[in-house]
């Protein structure tokens, strides 16, 4: 089972005016958490989660059976992979905590992602009346 999720969602720096895309993906921030089958797999600070939100909505679009982040704020790469094989999801990240040997349900992680990418758009509404929803457009490149 996978459960993603964040706090402490922030602009940062405090006072940015956040009017465009690049801006959105580089100055909204939050403290992400992945979790799989109950084990804290990924937990890093300050994640530009719009950013991923709108990657992790375009792979899911394209069908592609990998999907890799690297965020424009990180020099670090594989900040988080993905791979679909048949009817299961490996997860891998240069920074993980353990190593996932059990692929995880491929219905069950894509919700859990469609969650993520929901959970983004709405907290930006209710948390920073930031509608994050329009520069989220999943035309970000699927590998």
């Amino acid at each position: 089972m996978l459960k993603i999720e964040f706090d402490n969602l922030e602009v940062d720096p405090p006072g940015t005016v956040v009017s465009g895309r690049i801006a959105a993906y580089i100055n909204i921030q939050a403290d992400l958490r992945i979790h799989i089958d109950g084990r804290l797999f990924f937990d890093e600070p300050a994640v530009c989660v719009v950013e991923l939100a709108d990657q992790v909505r375009a792979w899911i679009s394209s069908g592609a059976p990998r999907f890799r982040y690297d965020s424009m704020d990180e020099e670090e790469p594989d900040l988080l992979l993905l791979g679909v094989e048949g009817d299961a999801v490996k997860f891998f990240s240069a920074r993980q905590r353990f190593s996932a040997s059990q692929p995880l349900d491929r219905t069950q992680a894509l919700a859990a992602l469609n969650g993520f990418v929901e959970e983004v758009e709405r907290r930006c509404r209710r948390d920073l009346g930031l509608a994050a929803g329009q520069w989220m457009t999943g035309s970000y490149r699927a590998e």
